[in-house]
């Protein structure tokens, strides 16, 4: 019998390709009963995958208190072997998971206390205070799970020292993408992923502004709360897609930018 895997997120799409896709998916053609617990409008099974639905909160306050409750109180009756968590602000649900006596595995996706230096809603002179109270929560934690991922070999390198950890690295799977010719007639430029001040939207914004002649520059993900599409000139917004549209949008483009402060 196969161990039952819990996938918790309180932040990602259901879908998202790293959750869903990359390792969701890939359990269940291992033959694992996979569940995932996401904020979606109704329970179902995707690929052989069963989705626990969260109610979506108004704000970030409602989704780090009244969302993690719910969804620890559905990790605990979905009553798992192993849970595996992505979001940093669910470290307090994955404690009380291992207080539990459950198999807890941190997903670190990104390195979230240097990121916290550049969060430019946060006043810049508790920047550092905060990263350095969220470095120390962050190091008390790990060491209470039961193991750790990271997606890059230099976050392995601290996070050994901590508890057993693993490099998962994010790569494309490149059978999704056929083999083409570009026709460089003029330059289509994307960038996919999320659209906010703190990943470089506005580097982006005037890096277009200072190109000349024909060109496109395609930008899509899911847009910050704080901005509207108007204000996004000249880039031009693609809205939200799917694994098999970004696929398309891939194969139309011919420069990838990432312009991160």
């Amino acid at each position: 019998m196969f161990p039952k895997i819990c996938h918790l997120t309180s932040v990602h799409s259901p879908f998202d390709v790293r959750i869903f896709h990359k390792q969701a998916r890939s359990l269940v053609r291992a033959e694992y009963d996979v569940t995932l617990i996401a904020q979606h409008d109704k329970e179902e099974i995707v690929d052989g995958v069963k989705i626990i639905n969260l109610q979506r909160p108004r704000n970030r306050i409602e989704r780090m208190t009244k969302t993690a409750l719910e969804l620890y109180r559905k990790a605990m009756s979905s009553d798992a072997d192993i849970y595996h968590f992505q979001d940093p602000e669910l470290m307090p649900v994955g404690l009380k998971l291992r207080k539990k006596g459950k198999r807890v595995i941190f997903d670190i996706h990104e390195d979230t206390r240097q990121q916290i230096i550049l969060k430019s809603y946060i006043p810049s002179g508790l920047r550092k205070l905060l990263s350095l109270t969220y470095a120390s929560y962050e190091d008390y934690a790990c060491r209470k799970f039961s193991a750790l991922i990271t997606p890059q070999a230099k976050m392995t390198d601290y996070y050994r020292k901590l508890n057993h950890t693993e490099t998962v690295e994010n790569f494309v799977d490149i059978s999704l993408y056929p083999k083409r010719t570009v026709e460089y007639t003029k330059p289509v430029l994307l960038h996919a992923g999320t659209l906010s001040a703190d990943r470089g939207l506005y580097n982006m914004i005037n890096a277009a502004k200072c190109l000349k002649g024909d060109f496109v520059f395609n930008v899509a993900g899911v847009l910050s709360n704080s901005l509207v599409r108007t204000s996004l000139h000249p880039l031009k917004y693609l809205g939200y897609l799917n694994q098999e549209e970004i696929v398309s949008v891939y194969g139309k483009s011919n420069i990838g930018i990432i312009l991160y402060n």
